[in-house]
């Protein structure tokens, strides 16, 4: 199964040559001291073969949200994105280990569930 994942992520990434699209991230935070939101809405573009590109379309609510969060979330993606860390960072068995978690017959047919656990160095 895991392999089939695998397969599957090869030929997706030698199809896939561009694409667009919008992403809205949105947080709603209630807290003991405060309660704070925030919605940012950002274009994202893909140029195979490592090109992404983070464009910020708008951004309301809670400043700290936005920066502190949504934009490091933007910056661990465009990290993990460098050629460099996507051997590293790829769903795969030379950097997770896979165990079988659960099976289930649907109408569709079987489908298994599996836990991943990190291979550490």
């Amino acid at each position: 199964m895991v392999k089939n994942v695998e397969q599957s992520n090869r030929g997706r990434s030698r199809a896939l040559h561009r694409v667009e699209g919008v992403r809205v991230y949105r947080l709603k935070y209630h807290g003991p001291l405060s309660d704070r939101d925030a919605e940012m809405a950002v274009k994202v573009a893909y140029q195979a073969p490592a090109k992404k590109q983070f464009t910020v379309i708008s951004q309301s609510g809670s400043k700290f949200i936005n920066d502190r969060i949504f934009r490091k979330l933007l910056e661990g993606e465009q990290e993990a994105f460098r050629p460099e860390n996507q051997k590293a960072t790829a769903l795969n068995t030379d950097n997770y280990t896979f165990a079988p978690e659960g099976h289930e017959e649907t109408s569709e047919g079987a489908r298994h569930s599996f836990r991943a656990s990190q291979v550490q160095e």
